[in-house]
């Protein structure tokens, strides 16, 4: 996504964003990034594509933090933003892709950042897995799981409907699974992280699902 970019391939797109001030080209880079990012997954097939979605969709907010909000968790320049984001709506649309439409209304710094940890942690399950046995880095996933843990109980309930252990609906595949299979405990537990951490305040409780008649059996009494 970061890669280097031919700019005369992108000039048409992009010139809008060209300013004598110095500290605006910082936008002609990121418009130029998002149309070669774009059409190149405009290249790949419909299951390729999805996946490399939403790497963007996380990739394009993370740099939209990283440059407008300037270390705050409030975008400073929202003309310029929504600029950005009308240009790779434009281009979205030209190109057909749909699965990478994107939430432009509710531009939430810390949200967007959360998020991106849950789909890295997601995306790297079966790595952290792996080396369960290295005992160098023990110790660093488990604080990590740690972290993901209070994110997964904060999200689960707003992305996953429960209607058995094996079979619910989920509204945020772009960043969270609800397979049980990914559930933090999980690592917790193969990776011996409450003998790895000996801090009482490094310990974690599993999250538990809840079923859809067990929700209603609770709120309904």
């Amino acid at each position: 996504m970061n890669a280097n970019i031919k700019e005369e391939n992108y000039y048409d797109i992009c010139s809008n964003f060209l300013s004598n001030n110095k500290e605006h080209c910082e936008d002609y880079i990121l418009c130029i990034m998002i149309t070669r990012n774009l059409i190149n997954l405009s290249k790949l097939n419909e299951n390729e594509r999805i996946e490399h979605c939403h790497y963007f969709i996380h990739w394009l907010y993370d740099k939209i933090g990283t440059i407008y909000s300037k270390s705050t968790n409030t975008i400073q320049d929202k003309i310029t933003v929504n600029k950005i984001f009308n240009v790779s709506y434009m281009i979205l649309q030209k190109l057909g892709i749909n699965d990478c439409y994107y939430d432009v209304i509710n531009l939430d710094i810390v949200q967007n950042k959360e998020r991106k940890y849950l789909h890295d942690y997601f995306d790297n399950y079966k790595n952290i897995e792996s080396n369960a046995s290295d005992n160098n880095k023990c110790e660093q996933y488990c604080k990590l799981i740690i972290y993901i843990n209070d994110l997964y109980k904060k999200y689960i309930e707003k992305c996953c409907t429960y209607y058995s252990n094996d079979e619910y609906s989920d509204y945020c595949k772009y960043f969270f699974k609800c397979d049980q299979n990914y559930n933090p405990y999980k690592l917790y537990t193969k990776l011996n992280c409450s003998k790895v951490l000996s801090s009482d305040n490094e310990k974690m409780e599993e999250v538990k699902i809840t079923l859809v008649q067990d929700y209603y059996k609770v709120n309904i009494n």
